[in-house]
């Protein structure tokens, strides 16, 4: 009975297959039994299995790669012959990066279908729920890496929301509450800032509606439309933006409507 590394190699593709084993001639034989099996999952490492499959049995070889004495230096000795045949050689058909490590390894459809079922009506604690929030709101990522968000927000700069993502975000939106955190997160980064003259000269010309078709008449069809949207829950903006007016002229429909007429604004 040899304790040891043992290395499975395709003659084929130049790829390698490590692992340890307290009995390595056995546990080689036990993969010899599994490859030659006619599942679709007859072996635990799909890429090995397709590679048999492929290239055939004779063309892989058994091979014992190094005797190890300590039991507990297994595991170590595993990671330095993956590294070394992940460098040496095409690559390797471990999935893990580390022979103690999950990392790298993708769940077959099977046993993510039990993981979920596992899962499934299990609910996690307050203390949980808080905990995950929290730390994704102090990181700002909500599970991207800080190089993903900052990729992510130059593809939208200056994208134009369409009138209907605009009601649809401000319907998701409405009675939400920002935490203090957030509200004092949002103050400490505009504190200082000032708007550029472009942005000022935009934020004027929507509240005067310079340029735009915001002091155009309302239909009485429109007026009456504008009101079954807010009595429905949406905002000022959001209706602004699918009647392509101003929010003042919004304001004044549902909130003075004795102030507007269906031939335009009233100034009495």
């Amino acid at each position: 009975m040899t304790q040891g590394i043992y290395g499975i190699y395709s003659t084929v593709s130049d790829k390698w297959y490590v692992g340890q084993s307290t009995n390595v001639s056995k546990r080689l034989s036990a993969h010899r039994t599994c490859l030659r099996g006619h599942s679709p999952s007859s072996h635990t490492n799909t890429h090995l299995l397709s590679a048999w499959r492929k290239y055939g049995e004779e063309t892989f070889e058994f091979l014992l790669l190094e005797k190890v004495s300590a039991k507990t230096a297994l595991t170590k000795r595993e990671d330095f012959w993956i590294a070394l045949k992940r460098n040496t050689s095409s690559g390797v058909y471990n999935q893990r990066i580390a022979a103690d490590s999950n990392c790298g390894v993708i769940p077959s459809p099977e046993v993510r279908t039990k993981i979920s079922k596992a899962l499934k009506g299990r609910k996690k604690t307050p203390e949980h729920i808080s905990n995950v929030v929290q730390a994704r709101v102090c990181n700002n990522t909500w599970g991207h890496s800080l190089e993903s968000c900052a990729k992510m927000a130059a593809s939208h700069k200056g994208k134009a929301l369409s009138s209907e993502h605009a009601a649809n975000s401000a319907a998701a939106r409405r009675g939400l509450k920002r935490s203090p955190a957030q509200c004092a997160t949002i103050s400490a980064s505009l504190t200082g800032k000032k708007a550029s003259s472009e942005a000022r000269a935009n934020m004027s010309a929507a509240h005067k509606g310079i340029g735009i078709p915001s002091r155009r008449a309302l239909s009485e069809e429109s007026v009456e439309y504008v009101r079954t949207l807010h009595e429905n829950g949406y905002s000022c903006r959001a209706i602004a933006g699918i009647m392509q007016c101003s929010m003042s002229t919004i304001k004044r429909v549902v909130g003075k409507a004795e102030a507007y007429s269906h031939g335009g604004l009233n100034n009495d």
